[in-house]
Parts: structure tokens; sequence; C-alpha cells
């Protein structure tokens, strides 16, 4: 890429904005075309000065143009041998790569004037071949003057372009970001080629401008066909020096036939579908205005928003015989967010087939809703576990531990199944415990299961238990299944308070010399052997020192 292609190519680039209904201001640029008439062809511009401009002519295969002259506001007529005294250059381009397509789409002769004077400057040349007109571009990259264009409405609550319906055109016009009021700006309305509407605005506050001196000019159009349809500006003008400038703006916009779409107000509808009173379903119809199409299918896409930023979203494809615009958000994926509040539709678009015809923001807050109010599972597991050790009727051992849970269930009289496996801390099977068919009432139930003192001992060792898969499951069809895996840990258990640890580390002492660890649970042993009658001693009471250690014992004859 030579220097004068990359100097107009980071010229473009650095001024280069997408032209849209987002009014983004851009540099100004002329689009021009010169009519072939008996081989030649001519046009006129008007410059203010700058640093530099960039004329471009577009070339087809079958058309030639020659002989090509810029004719100075001072008379100096410039061409492709005498441009460098006059900080010209004369190019003939090819684009190549995606960036060199930004200078130009095709093959193109390209002039770069450098330090413009203002004006009024001319273009002449020769021209054969099939084309009429020699489209002509003309851009400014360095000018202070910036234009922005926008087709329809704007906002939130703004409605698609559709057959017999006004609209509104706007231009903003400044000059190094004050508004410029200095100019008059024709809008043209074509449809296929032809100019359907002219109009001529000024800022001066009358008519159609609202407001005088702030750089902004106003057309408003009616389209009386759908289709496809392009709005060419052409501003005329004199910036804040004085000097003399003109721009041509243009875009396209599609004009569709009339259609519905929603105002902002909403009704909502809290369905309970089961009457458990849960609300299933949380239904957001949308007021309309405007006709329904009579075929084809609206879709349309809901986001719902959380005052911490949470989102849900929901969609609906609509037959356009409904003639309603709503979306059905489900009971059980809202309880899930945790929130309680309101909620805002922080966004809302409506489409009809492929086409959008509405999109809007913040346009709507719903009623206060509990947490709790939406849909839930028939069966809820809420926990609160316990272990609880059971002693014999002598109270020397433990008999068995009861071990409990609780869970709350809708229905008011509904059975259930559950089945619990029981390990060891360190995942040594223990036993599955359960009930495949039991009866809970309406609401907070306590399940309750016994673990008994021979499946604990069979472990002849010092442990902890825990839950380590708890299941819970409906004996009707539809219903949901709970199933949780490491659910509670009990206390640590000592072997010797069960009956039947008689080989374990800490089992009960039998013989002198035997020693065991206290759990702080009254405990019996064994005398010595001297002990003729083999009656039990029973330790009733134990002291400890500061640091917890046992330092004294009370036994008695049992």
């Amino acid at each position: 890429m030579n220097k004068l292609i990359l100097s107009i190519f980071l010229g473009i680039l650095a001024a280069l904005n997408t032209f849209s209904a987002s009014s983004i201001p851009q540099s100004i640029q002329i689009n021009k075309s010169g009519e072939i008439i008996n081989g030649e062809f001519s046009t006129s511009f008007m410059s203010p000065a700058l640093e530099k401009f960039v004329i471009s002519f577009s070339m087809v295969d079958d058309t030639n143009i020659s002989n090509i002259q810029l004719i100075m506001p001072s008379g100096v007529v410039i061409n492709s041998e005498n441009a460098s005294n006059y900080n010209c250059n004369f190019l003939f381009f090819t684009p190549l790569t995606p960036q060199e397509h930004l200078i130009s789409l095709e093959k193109s002769l390209i002039i770069e004037l450098n330090n413009v004077t203002s004006g009024n400057y001319a273009i002449t040349g020769k021209a054969s071949g099939s084309q009429t007109l020699i489209p002509i571009s003309i851009k400014f990259p360095t000018s202070k003057i910036n234009v922005a264009l926008t087709v329809g409405e704007v906002g939130p609550n703004k409605k698609p372009i559709s057959v017999g319906n006004m609209f509104p055109v706007d231009v903003q016009l400044y000059d190094d970001g004050v508004p410029l009021a200095t100019a008059k700006a024709s809008f043209e309305f074509v449809k296929d080629g032809v100019v359907v509407s002219k109009i001529i605005a000024v800022d001066d506050g009358s008519g159609m401008d609202f407001k005088a001196s702030d750089g902004s000019y106003h057309a408003f159009f009616i389209p009386e066909v759908e289709g496809e349809y392009t709005v060419l500006v052409r501003i005329n003008g004199t910036n804040l020096n004085g000097e003399r400038f003109e721009v041509s703006v243009d875009q396209s916009f599609k004009s569709i036939l009339q259609q519905v779409y929603v105002t902002g107000s909403v009704n909502e509808i809290l369905v309970d579908l089961d009457k458990d009173g849960y609300i299933d379903e949380l239904r957001l119809e949308f007021e309309t205005a405007g006709p329904f199409q009579s075929t084809g299918f609206y879709y349309n896409r809901v986001t719902l928003e959380t005052e911490d930023g949470t989102k849900i979203f929901a969609g609906n494809k609509i037959d356009a015989t409904n003639n309603k615009i709503f979306v059905t958000f489900k009971g059980e994926k809202l309880r899930s967010l945790g929130y309680s509040g309101k909620f805002t539709v922080s966004d809302f678009w409506l489409d009809y087939g492929y086409l959008r015809i509405q999109d809007k923001d913040n346009f709507y807050t719903t009623s206060y809703f509990e947490q709790d109010s939406w849909e839930r599972d028939d069966l809820l597991y809420l926990g609160n576990v316990t272990f609880e050790p059971i002693d014999s009727v002598d109270g020397r051992f433990i008999e068995m531990i009861d071990v409990s849970f609780e869970v709350d269930t809708l229905p008011a009289a509904a059975k259930f199944g559950y089945s619990a496996t029981i390990t060891t801390v360190g995942n040594e099977h223990v036993g599955v415990y359960g009930n495949p068919d039991i009866e809970l009432k309406k609401g907070i139930n306590r399940i309750t299961f016994s673990i008994p003192a021979a499946d604990f001992a069979k472990l002849q060792s010092n442990t902890a238990l825990k839950i380590n898969q708890l299941t819970m499951y409906p004996l009707i069809k539809g219903g949901n299944v709970i199933s949780k895996r490491n659910v509670a840990t009990s206390e640590l258990y000592s072997c010797w308070d069960f009956r039947g640890c008689s080989t374990a580390e800490n089992a009960i002492p039998v013989a002198v010399g035997d020693e065991v660890t206290s759990t702080g649970k009254a405990m019996y042993i064994h005398v010595a052997p001297n002990d003729y009658d083999g009656d039990l001693l029973k330790v009733s009471d134990q002291k400890k020192d500061n640091f917890g250690t046992l330092t004294q014992w009370s036994i008695h004859f049992d």
C-alpha cells in the first residue's frame, strides 16, 4: 500500500462512524454524479478551508474516464500532469484487501488535495461506455463539521415505520461541537428510484422546527406503500467561519404494513394450576395498539430482572389470530431465584415472522412477590437431622441409634418411600434403612429410623456415623424425588457402649490391666479375678483436671 493510499485510509478510518438510527455524528461527505453529455461530464461542490479532501470516481469495466480536471476556486486547473505542483495527487486504485475496501469498493480514480481553500470547486472529464452518470464521492476526513441522521422514532416506546403512519427524520449538524443553524436541508424520499416527497427544512423555530438554533433540521414522512425507501438529505450552509459548505447523506429504511405494538401497560395473571395455593405461572399480557395480522406468527422475548441484577428470560410463539401478546414465566423457575421483591421488564422485543417490529427497555415493574409464593415441589427436604442413642432398659448399653430428619409436604395426605445408607466417617458400610410406604401429613413431618446396636457392634471400633445417601420418593405419579449425599454426621460413639462389642480396641475391660477410654457415659466393667461373685462395678462419677484428664473415679457394686 503506497503512502497516498495509506494516508487516505488512515484519514477515513479516523473519521469512520457507522451511520444508523443511533445518531452517531460522522464527518461530512458529498455524493455527486456527473451526467455524461456528448462524451463529457462535470459537477461542482463547495468546500470550507481545511487540511484536505479526497475525491473518488468509481470505474466499471465497460466505462472509461479520462482527462480529469479539478478546477480550483481561483480558476487554476489541476490535472494528473501538474498535480504535484499544487499539493495534489492523482491515483488509479484497485482495492485488494478488506482495509482498502474502506477507501473504495471498486476500481477508482482518487484525487487528494491538500491545504484546501474555501470556495466552489468544479470537476470535469471525458467518459465513454454504457454509463450515463459518473458517481463521484468527496470526503472531508479532517473537517470539523459533523452530521448525524436519525430515521424513525427513538426511545423505549418507539414504533416501527409502517404504511399510513407519519414518522420523523432528523438531522443534527455541528461545527467543532457547536450546533450549526446556518444551513438549509433538503429531504428527498425515494421509492424505486422515484422521488415521492421533497421537504426543505431550516433551523429557525418555525413550521416543523421545534426550537431555533439547536442544529436540528426536521422532516416528517408518511409511506403510502410497504417496501424499501431511501431518504437523501442534501445540506448547504456556512460554517462558523462564514465559509460555504455542502453535505449529502442518505439512509435506507423499510416501511411495513401497519402492525400491532405494545403500549407499556401490562396485566399480571397469576395461575395456580393444581390449586395448592402456590403460583404455577406468572403470565404477563401486554396491552397493544394497532392491528394484528390475519396470518403468520408473532415471536417475543421478555427479560425479568431482580433488584440485584439477576435476569430470567422467557419467550413465546404466538399465532397472529390470537390477537394477544403475552409471555409466561414458570413459578418453579422464579422460586429458584431465591428472591422476594419486584421484577423489572428490562428488555422486550417483538417480531412478526423475521421482521423486528418493536424493541423496548425498562418499561414496566411488576407487583411485589414473596419467594415462597411461587410453585414448589410436593416434597421439600428441610434437614434438621438428629442422632439419638436409645439405652437398654437396664441402662447398661445402647440398644439402638434413632436417626431422624424433617421434610415438608404439600398434599393433605400422601404416601412416600425412603431409604438411607449409613456408613462410618471412613465410608465403611453399616446398613441401609428406610420404609417403602409411609404416609405424611401436609406440612412439616419428622421421619425416624433406627440403627440396631448389632450393626454398630460389628464394626468393632470407635467411630462416628454419617448418612451417606438419602433418597425419598413419592408413591404417586409425577411427584419429585429427593436425593442427597453426605447428609449429616453423628458424634463419636465408643464401641464398648454397645452390646456385642467384645473384641474391639476399646472393648469392655475384663482382666487386670485392661484399659479403656471413656466417652463420658456411665460405664460398666468387670472387677479383677478376685471378684469371685462376678458382680459388676459401676463407674458412677468422674472428675477431670483443668486439662480434661480423668483424675478420679467413683465406683460401686451394682
